[in-house]
């Protein structure tokens, strides 16, 4: 599929590139981890795992008194932000390209 859709396919990752990648479980990392702030990042899928142009990012601070269940739900709200601002990016950048 990524040869037949080469730098076409995005993906969303639940934390800032280059933070907690290879992961199925990267926020229950962040908090294991205790890092104070972690993310959300948009980016073009290649053939390496969790690697590619990072089309965005949104950083989500982490609480002393955060679970999973209330970081989780910060994810929620900031990743639907996310999402539409990289389509919206590359709906304009593709409409530039299509006018020249």
């Amino acid at each position: 599929m990524l040869s037949t859709f080469p730098n076409r396919i995005i993906n969303i990752h639940p934390s800032l590139f280059t933070s907690f990648l290879g992961t199925k479980t990267a926020n229950q990392d962040a908090l294991a981890y205790g890092v104070k702030i972690t993310g959300i990042s948009t980016h073009i899928i290649n053939h390496e795992y969790d690697k590619g142009i990072i089309l965005n990012q949104v950083a989500i601070k982490i609480n002393d008194n955060d679970n999973f269940e209330l970081l989780y739900t910060k994810f929620r709200k900031k990743g639907l932000k996310i999402i539409v601002k990289t389509i919206n990016k590359l709906t304009d950048e593709f409409q530039a390209i299509k006018i020249e």
